[in-house]
């Protein structure tokens, strides 16, 4: 019986800390209001072509400094360890800045 207490206790232990760590994760998407379709890629995480006047999907991009590049390019940092949703807008000038969505 203790060697099935144990085996439930650790399943939970593991099943907790493993949805723990899926809510730390920063979720970025992409508004290009440039006046071309941009390839754009934040750190790992490819985003392709957005096209004009358009917004892509959330993706995970990882904590700290995340280089943008493709056919723009810049540097964002996130926080470590936060759960966030981040819209990175391109204006038609070109310019990015980062904006954190509302909760």
């Amino acid at each position: 019986m203790k060697k099935l207490y144990s085996i439930v206790l650790l399943s939970v232990f593991v099943l907790f800390t493993q949805t723990s760590c899926l809510k730390n994760r920063n979720d970025i998407r992409i508004r290009n209001n440039f006046g071309m379709a941009l390839k754009v890629k934040v750190g790992p995480t490819d985003y392709g072509t957005v096209n004009s006047v358009s917004t892509t999907e959330y993706k995970m991009v990882p904590d700290g400094t995340n280089e943008i590049t493709g056919d723009i390019s810049g540097t964002i940092t996130l926080q470590k360890r936060s759960k966030a949703k981040y819209t990175i807008n391109i204006n038609n000038a070109g310019v990015i800045t980062l904006v954190e969505d509302s909760k």
